[in-house]
């Protein structure tokens, strides 16, 4: 039997809006999958290349999960530098919206450059905010 590892680095955009507005809070939601774990040097990946790194990308108003416009970051690099206990990712691709995008207003192919650093946290401390599968209600997954 073999074992298999894959490495999940992700990052998680809020914001609350105006308060001077209703339901005018965003979300955006980024994960890579990284098969064969982290790397422990840095390392450029091409997003392209299925085989060694998909990116997921969802975004759009907290109050309207169904709304929200989903897909991958398709084409473009990847950069990750392990730096101690983090990793430094540089992303710089573009969105090919799946799923709802006919139905999403504004919901097109666009370019995404994200910075963020990640840290490694347990499974068992995943939220639905964070992407465990436990929410009682999809704002769970939305609203942090």
């Amino acid at each position: 039997m073999t074992n298999t590892f894959a490495s999940l680095l992700a990052e998680r955009f809020y914001s609350n809006g105006s308060v001077n507005s209703i339901d005018d809070e965003y979300f955006r939601k980024l994960t890579v999958w990284i098969p064969g774990g982290p790397p422990q040097a840095e390392a450029l990946f091409d997003l392209s290349d299925r085989a060694n790194v998909l990116v997921f990308l969802s975004q759009g108003g907290s109050a309207w999960p169904r709304d929200a416009c989903s897909g991958h970051v398709s084409t473009g690099t990847m950069r990750v530098a392990r730096k101690g206990a983090r990793y430094q990712v540089s992303l710089h691709g573009q969105f090919s919206p799946h799923g709802n995008a006919g139905s999403v207003r504004d919901c097109k192919a666009s370019p995404v450059d994200i910075e963020f650093a990640a840290t490694e946290l347990q499974f068992s401390k995943l939220t639905p905010w964070l992407g465990s599968a436990d929410g009682k209600h999809p704002y769970a997954e939305t609203y942090r």
